[in-house]
């Protein structure tokens, strides 16, 4: 398919593909870069003629990420940055349908449990990881090992109880969520740490992405060795995303305008030049691959601008 092109009247933050429906996709957004102002959350629809706005929330506050429910399909959160979540009902004229608000500081990231799905979790800027039923008003359990803000937080889509953690500490933490401590740190980042994600094929592999220009991946099993170290972007890298179809593609979005492909079979992984794909005249902010449509990705900047096609419809190559 071709590349749909879109904006959204704040600059974009977060993307994420609905787990229910192959056209929704969702959109966050942040007034001023998310410095001050307003955020508003949209939800789009991919048509043959476009991206078409199907719902829009507003928020006093930035919203920085956003996460579909596992278990509701008309149910979405945003992590805002007035220190509070909130859950929004498609279906319904009066929203949000519930607030959560115990963080102290800014939410920057949300994660939706795949197995236990009546879960989710939070992270934030006040340095802790909350988990979270939707029909509770408040947390079931708090953790507050990393030593500053706390920037993503994935469960992995093996287990119901796991989960990691990516710090402004340079770490990344690994989480049972039976247990009130971390059951490892991994450390290899030299800067902090803004995103995580499992592999959704190999269930002890994770891939850190970091300010450093890095993206390391890791066997859990073995938290004190790195398996590949991914060089390749010339700034941060803000988010990092393994396929949904194949065990040895990994996709990144960084500060330097691109979307990096990366071959990550073992072996090979870091040795190959990635694929690099400028989208955008601002930082990419926000990446989601679709669960419906392979090598379908979507990705927002700065610019308020998204962006979704197919990998090679993306943009033009960045040294084109």
């Amino acid at each position: 398919m071709p590349a749909l092109q879109g904006t959204v009247p704040f600059q974009a933050t977060s993307v994420a593909f609905s787990p229910f429906h192959e056209d929704k996709v969702a959109v966050s957004s942040a007034q001023h870069f998310g410095i001050v102002g307003n955020g508003l959350q949209c939800v789009m629809t991919l048509q043959p003629r476009g991206l078409v706005q199907a719902a829009a929330f507003k928020t006093q506050d930035a919203v920085y990420d956003c996460c579909w429910s596992e278990a509701h399909e008309g149910h979405l959160l945003s992590a805002c940055g007035d220190g509070s979540i909130k859950l929004w009902d498609l279906g319904l004229r009066h929203n949000p349908w519930r607030a959560f608000t115990e963080h102290s500081k800014e939410v920057h990231g949300l994660t939706w449990n795949l197995v236990a799905r009546e879960t989710f979790a939070s992270a934030s800027w006040d340095g802790t990881i909350k988990l979270w039923n939707p029909l509770v008003p408040a947390s079931l359990v708090t953790w507050g090992e990393h030593e500053g803000q706390v920037y993503d937080a994935k469960f992995t889509p093996h287990s119901a109880t796991g989960l990691a953690s990516a710090g402004g500490d340079r770490t990344v933490r690994l989480w049972d969520t039976r247990s009130a401590r971390s059951s490892a740190a991994l450390v290899g980042h030299s800067h902090e740490v803004l995103s995580v994600d499992w592999s959704k094929y190999s269930p002890y592999t994770l891939a850190s992405a970091s300010a450093d220009r890095s993206i390391l991946l890791w066997d859990t099993r073995r938290p004190n060795a790195v398996i590949a170290a991914l060089r390749g972007h010339r700034y941060a890298v803000r988010r990092v995303k393994f396929s949904p179809f194949s065990p040895h593609q990994l996709f990144s979005a960084s500060y330097d305008l691109c979307v990096g492909v990366w071959d990550v079979t073992p072996g090979r992984g870091g040795a190959l030049r990635p694929d690099m794909r400028q989208l955008h005249t601002e930082f990419v902010t926000g990446l989601d691959c679709s669960l419906f449509a392979e090598g379908l990705v979507a990705a927002v900047a700065g610019t308020a601008q998204f962006r979704c096609g197919v990998r090679g419809s993306l943009g033009p190559r960045a040294d084109d």
